[in-house]
């Protein structure tokens, strides 16, 4: 058996589970209906009133292009958490034990978990990003340039492969569904307000927002929504004050800083990198562990 094979073995598995596709998108289902409902206007309004002279249109548009790389960041998590729960089905189930009678190399064995949470993170990623396009195109707003997409597209495959990992590593932690469930769902949760999604950085104490910062969430979203909403940042901003610029730019996760440092988009690859090696080392000591006892 190849990797490839035991990774379709597992998405035939996930994709099957409809309603674990379902709370796979919950996070970013829930943060498109909280701004439909409310926290759209409610931004725009903010941004009409810090922004001297900004037109309305111009102020949808910028939050339209913020939320649709908010919503992409939030797929790259939540999908390898619901797709590596296959993981924690078989070792339940005790379909691991079976597995690992059959003659299969117990890396590939291990490689295909990990490997079916990060196709399913890139194919749903790629399809809320579609989704997002589409919706900017129909509604008449600029979408960004060639460069931008592929500054996006970039960061949305590394944020899937880190968050794969994440994933493989906290499944290898939890023996019980329930457990991992309930994990799954608050991490859905929280990830729209340790990203800046609910809660602007700017409004948050001090230390709140320096420990947030340093997570690889708010890095990876703040690494996906710079370039696709550079172009409407740049319009909703122009002949405003430096100062106001910087501000809303802070707010918006655009740009990042600790201890009222900036630190600039380098430090961040840097650190989100840095980030992924360290799931994907632990991740796999966790598979192997996994593995040989079954």
């Amino acid at each position: 058996m190849t990797i490839w094979a035991a990774a379709s073995r597992n998405l035939k598995m996930h994709w099957r589970d409809r309603t674990g596709v379902f709370f796979s998108f919950l996070a970013p289902l829930i943060i498109l209906m909280l701004f439909l409902g409310f926290l759209g206007n409610s931004q725009v309004d903010s941004l009409v009133d810090r922004v001297p002279g900004l037109a309305r249109e111009t102020a949808w548009w910028s939050v339209q292009s913020w939320l649709v790389g908010a919503i992409c960041f939030t797929t790259t998590v939540t999908m390898p958490m619901g797709a590596i729960g296959v993981l924690v089905d078989d070792r339940i189930h005790s379909r691991l034990d079976d597995l690992l009678a059959a003659p299969v190399s117990r890396r590939v064995l291990a490689a295909g978990y990990t490997a079916s949470a990060l196709v399913t993170a890139l194919i749903g990623t790629l399809g809320v990003w579609i989704l997002g396009v589409g919706t900017m195109a129909v509604q008449g707003n600029p979408l960004p340039g060639p460069v931008a997409f592929a500054k996006t597209g970039l960061a949305l495959i590394v944020s899937c492969a880190v968050f794969s990992g994440f994933a493989t590593l906290l499944a290898t932690a939890i023996r019980s569904q329930n457990a991992y469930a309930a994990f799954s769902t608050i991490l859905g949760t929280m990830v729209g307000f340790v990203a800046g999604v609910y809660v602007p950085m700017g409004v948050l104490p001090a230390g709140v927002a320096n420990t947030v910062t340093a997570l690889p969430f708010a890095q990876a979203a703040t690494l996906v929504r710079q370039p696709w909403a550079a172009d409407s940042f740049a319009a909703m901003t122009q002949g405003a004050p430096v100062e106001v610029a910087n501000s809303v730019s802070q707010d918006l996760g655009l740009t990042a800083s600790i201890g009222g440092h900036g630190l600039p988009t380098w430090i961040l690859w840097l650190s989100l990198l840095a980030y992924g090696l360290a799931f994907a080392a632990v991740a796999a000591r966790g598979l192997g562990r996994v593995v040989r006892r079954g």
